[in-house]
């Protein structure tokens, strides 16, 4: 009986995998203290407890700090729609949504889909954005063959005259592009 204890016992892969437990939580710890930098505060508490600018000095590129610890999310592209369903990257109309000009059958390029990615927002997703219908998950044909684009979501804001747009209804949510707070929304 004895031989078999030390046998188990002297087992160099039971090391191992210890050791891999310990990196991984080692791991899981760090993310979480980065986490916590950047998690930002009900509007309530800002005042009084939060670090805004703190926030600032964390390595966290966007999608990392949405997605941080399992959190759901969801990258939207904010958008202007013209009366004839026309879609635009700005509220002026001087530059059309990459793969949206009319007739546009061919596939983005590699430069074009880069710019659409430039253009997303994460958002936290949950059960407003698995509510939505297909249809307003769909996205433009053009960009079907690049995988990421196929999962963003269109906020289209209806443009009433250049450079003057209106809410966005999507998800039971009001959401606008406020040209200095970024994009906005709540429940309606």
């Amino acid at each position: 009986m004895q031989d078999l204890v030390e046998q188990v016992h002297d087992d160099p892969t039971l090391a191992l995998n210890a050791k891999r437990e310990y990196e991984r939580i080692a791991e899981e710890l760090a993310d979480r203290g980065e986490a916590d930098k950047v998690t930002v505060d009900s509007p309530r508490d800002l005042e009084t407890r939060g670090d805004l600018e703190g926030m600032t000095s964390v390595l966290f590129t966007d999608e990392q700090v949405a997605t941080r610890l399992g959190a759901d999310s969801v990258r939207v592209v904010c958008c202007f729609e013209d009366e004839q369903g026309r879609l635009w990257a700005d509220p002026h109309r001087a530059q059309a949504l990459p793969g949206t000009e009319p007739g546009r059958e061919r596939p983005l390029s590699r430069t074009e889909a880069k710019a659409v990615m430039r253009m997303t927002v994460p958002v936290r997703g949950g059960r407003w954005y698995r509510g939505l219908t297909t249809r307003e998950k769909e996205v433009p044909t053009p960009w079907h063959e690049w995988s990421p684009l196929k999962r963003l979501l269109l906020v289209r804001q209806p443009l009433t005259e250049p450079g003057q747009w209106e809410e966005a209804f999507l998800g039971h949510r009001t959401w606008y592009l406020d040209p200095v707070k970024g994009l906005m929304y709540e429940q309606t």
